[in-house]
């Protein structure tokens, strides 16, 4: 992971939404980012999403960070 990324605090990872299922992907632009099914989100409930584009993603932690926030990281398609 490049120095001058943080690792979030435990609060903020315990708030951050939940991917299950995900897998790294690319945007017709050819941004990275991650489709997955998003976990018991408070409006958009349980379902497939892609995410906006990835910016850094820590497989062994749990975590990733796109453009619209904190991401956890449960299982991986491959999984």
């Amino acid at each position: 992971m490049p120095c001058f990324v943080q690792a979030p605090c435990p609060n903020d990872l315990a708030h951050a939404i939940i991917l299950e299922a995900w897998q790294p992907c690319l945007f017709m632009q050819g941004f990275p980012a991650l489709w997955g099914v998003l976990m018991d989100h408070p409006r958009l409930g349980r379902r497939p999403v892609l995410t906006l584009r990835l910016l850094v993603i820590d497989r062994p932690d749990g975590w990733a960070r796109s453009l619209q926030g904190l991401i956890r990281l449960g299982f991986s398609f491959a999984q």
